[in-house]
């Protein structure tokens, strides 16, 4: 015969429950502040790139150069809504 487990034991396991759930819902918020942290560094690295990409002086470059820097430019312009006079 199995005998029910006690008062004292049924709070002892609710309590160590709850801890283990807390320590997990800490982890996750952990992880969700590095993923948030390693999404504004590539945001700011792809700005950064892209700032190079527009500063990038065309008259030195031969054709197939100057015409990649040229479309990559474009684009560039086209997804920040801004269109070539």
């Amino acid at each position: 015969m199995v005998r029910p487990s006690g008062h004292k034991c049924e709070k002892e396991a609710k309590r160590l429950k709850h801890t283990h759930d807390e320590a997990a819902l800490e982890s996750v918020a952990r992880q969700m502040k590095l993923l948030e942290a390693s999404l504004q560094k590539a945001a700011a690295l792809k700005f950064l790139a892209e700032q190079a990409m527009m500063s990038k002086d065309l008259t030195q470059m031969d054709a197939m150069s100057r015409a990649y820097y040229t479309q990559k430019k474009k684009e560039i312009l086209e997804k920040m809504g801004l269109n070539e006079a």
